[in-house]
C-alpha cells in the first residue's frame, strides 16, 4: 500500500512517512464549510500542526532550529523522510488551547510562512477518520471571467495576496497568516459574499492507493 498526499482543489504527489491513519483528540468549536456544494462540519484535530518554510533550502536544520526555539514541539516526533516545504509537527500537549497558541506563536517565527491545524471532517453524519491539513492557500472560480475585476478586489480586501491564474481559476495567499486558521475562515466568507462556482481553501487529504 502506498501512501499519497492530494491538495485540494490541485493535485500533488508526496512523501507521508510519519503521517498518523486516525487523528488525535478534537476542539469543540467546528466550522461549517461546503465541499462541492455539501456543508461539511471540520472539527480542528490537537497535538499536530503543519509548517510552510519561507525558504526550501538546508529544511532539515530549520526544523531542527524549530524544535531548539519551541519546547511546545516534541522532539519524539522529529519528521523523517524526504522534507517539502510543508513538513507536519506534533506537540507536546494535546489540549485545544495549547494548540492555537502553537499556532500563533509559530507564525510569529521569522522563518515561517504559515503555520496551520489538520482538522476531522463530519459529513451527513459520517465521521472521516482520515484528517485533512489546512495550507496557505484559496482558490476561487467566477461564474463569468467579466466577474474577475470584483473577485480580485474583494480579494484584497480581505487580505489575500494574488499568486496565480489557471483557466479563469485565481489562487490566493493570506499576506498575514496570525492564527492559522485564516485560509479556511476566507474561503467560508467567500463562499457566502461572492456569486463565484466555487471558492476553496486548499488542504492536502492523505489517501490510500493500492498497487
Amino acid at each position: 500500500m502506498v501512501r499519497i498526499l492530494l491538495l485540494l482543489p490541485f493535485l500533488i504527489l508526496a512523501s507521508c512517512s510519519n503521517e498518523k491513519e486516525l487523528p488525535e483528540p478534537t476542539c469543540e468549536v467546528s466550522y461549517l464549510y461546503a465541499i462541492s456544494g455539501e456543508p461539511t462540519s471540520l472539527t480542528p484535530i490537537t497535538g499536530v500542526l503543519w509548517v510552510e518554510f519561507l525558504d526550501s533550502e538546508n529544511l532539515e536544520t530549520q526544523i531542527r532550529s524549530l524544535f531548539d526555539r519551541y519546547e511546545f514541539l516534541d522532539e519524539k516526533l522529529f519528521p523523517v523522510g524526504n522534507f517539502s516545504i510543508r513538513v507536519p509537527f506534533g506537540l507536546t500537549s494535546k489540549e485545544c488551547d495549547d494548540l492555537y497558541q502553537s499556532l500563533e506563536i509559530l507564525n510569529q517565527d521569522e522563518f515561517v510562512a504559515a503555520a496551520t491545524p489538520r482538522f476531522r471532517l463530519d459529513r451527513n453524519g459520517i465521521n472521516d477518520q482520515i484528517p485533512w491539513t489546512l495550507v496557505n492557500g484559496i482558490s476561487i472560480h467566477p461564474n463569468n471571467e467579466g466577474d474577475i475585476p470584483a473577485i480580485l478586489e474583494w480579494a484584497f480586501d480581505n487580505g489575500l495576496d494574488w499568486e496565480s491564474s489557471t483557466y479563469s481559476t485565481q489562487s490566493f495567499v493570506v499576506k498575514d497568516v496570525k492564527t492559522g486558521f485564516e485560509p479556511l475562515e476566507i474561503a467560508i466568507k467567500a463562499q457566502k459574499e461572492l456569486d463565484v462556482s466555487w471558492a476553496a481553501a486548499n488542504f492536502i487529504v492523505p489517501i490510500m492507493r493500492w498497487p
